[in-house]
């Protein structure tokens, strides 16, 4: 229960770091430089943080519902005994990943709008969709750490990339 909650909390860290840290500031560097005069900059602002933050937001609520079932697995004393919890079912399997994945995407059309982005959004999300598969039949902890993995992958891949940018 314990490894569970922790690496959902590293899952969680990691959610927020690649928006708040890497993505939301350089939108809105990129909606501060967009020239006030036309509508340009109405239409950029539309976009991002209405049509992009839809999928952010359920890719949000859909990890969190994903994140209950992987607690409630791990707690669960009554089915064989797993260490890390009895595999997921395939839907909570998929509501885990997925939400995850619809982030990634929202994320990438959120930088798309706003600012250049490096297709490693999409390749992490296509790579979360190819585990699924695996993922289903580990116990849920492991499920779990398994995607957390990716995302700390993820965030270190940008961070490196963000600051090579930068420079």
């Amino acid at each position: 229960m314990l490894m569970a909650a922790l690496l959902g909390f590293a899952a969680t860290v990691c959610l927020w770091r690649l928006y708040f840290v890497d993505a939301a500031p350089a939108a809105a560097r990129a909606l501060a430089e967009a020239s006030p005069r036309g509508r340009h900059r109405q239409r950029l602002a539309s976009d991002a943080y209405t049509l992009a933050h839809l999928p952010l937001v359920a890719g949000v609520l859909y990890f969190a519902l994903g994140l209950r079932l992987v607690l409630a697995s791990a707690m669960d004393r009554t089915g064989p005994g797993h260490a890390g919890g009895v595999p997921l079912e395939w839907l909570s399997t998929i509501v885990l990943y997925g939400g995850v994945a619809l982030y990634l995407v929202g994320r990438f059309l959120f930088l798309r709008l706003t600012v250049s982005t490096s297709p490693a959004p999409l390749v992490a999300t296509g790579m979360l969709l190819l585990l699924v598969p695996a993922a289903r039949f580990l116990p849920a902890v492991a499920a779990l750490g398994l995607l957390t993995t990716l995302l700390i992958g993820l965030v270190c891949y940008e961070r490196l990339t963000w600051r090579v940018r930068e420079a």
